[in-house]
């Protein structure tokens, strides 16, 4: 069995990429290709790549646009929260609670909505666990919406997305689940915790929409 292996570093440029999948096609391709066809494909990947994480940030938009709409957002490396292999079906389950779930990678946000936790990421040099903790400090700060952090059992990497994940969400006083997954979890316990953790969401939201209400008639 032969693996191809291009050497991938998000740090670096688009040309470094193309230039390592070259390589590894070069040793491979039947017929002749050249390094402009390798990036002539590479940016009609990237370029759906993009339309695709702009159509799930306006699905999301549209599917919270109500105003004090109770959801839930997965958070996790995509391989683990997007795959049903991995996720054990939790999206479904939330469904057939009544809850609508929603990934990461469909909020919207810029530097200024993570300014708080920047000194964070200089410890970290995990590209997902720094979008993990991003969308953590956002979800944290939203009034509608709740996180539940999705992890691989013994991932060392999420072991420290952990750690900062509760510190982020205690400093916010949000509560949150985290799900430590692997081939061998049991599902009835999971929607057990699923269930607890609606209520608790529940109970929680219905009296930050009371506050707000209360503190917008004392405004009048």
């Amino acid at each position: 069995m032969r693996f191809l292996m291009p050497v991938v570093h998000y740090l670096y440029s688009n040309f470094h990429t193309k230039a390592q999948l070259y390589r590894m096609l070069k040793t491979i391709s039947k017929t002749p290709i050249s390094f402009f066809h390798v990036s002539a494909a590479y940016e009609k990947a990237w370029e759906l790549m993009n339309t695709y994480r702009s159509n799930w940030k306006e699905t999301y938009k549209k599917h919270t646009r109500r105003i004090a709409e109770l959801h839930v957002v997965l958070l996790g490396r995509p391989y683990t929260v997007l795959t049903d292999a991995m996720n054990k079906g939790i999206p479904n389950f939330f469904a057939s609670l009544g809850i609508k779930a929603f990934s990461q990678d469909m909020l919207s946000y810029s530097n200024p909505d993570t300014k708080a936790i920047e000194p964070l990421f200089k410890q970290l040099h995990w590209h997902y666990a720094s979008q993990i903790l991003e969308s953590a400090e956002v979800v944290a700060k939203s009034a509608d919406a709740y996180p539940v952090l999705v992890s691989a059992f013994k991932c060392t990497p999420d072991s420290f997305v952990i750690d900062y994940f509760k510190k982020i969400m205690d400093a916010h006083q949000k509560p949150y689940l985290i799900l430590e997954l692997d081939e061998h979890s049991a599902v009835a316990g999971m929607i057990t915790r699923l269930e607890a953790f609606k209520n608790v969401i529940q109970n929680e939201h219905s009296q930050t929409i009371r506050s707000w209400q209360e503190t917008k008639c004392c405004a009048s």
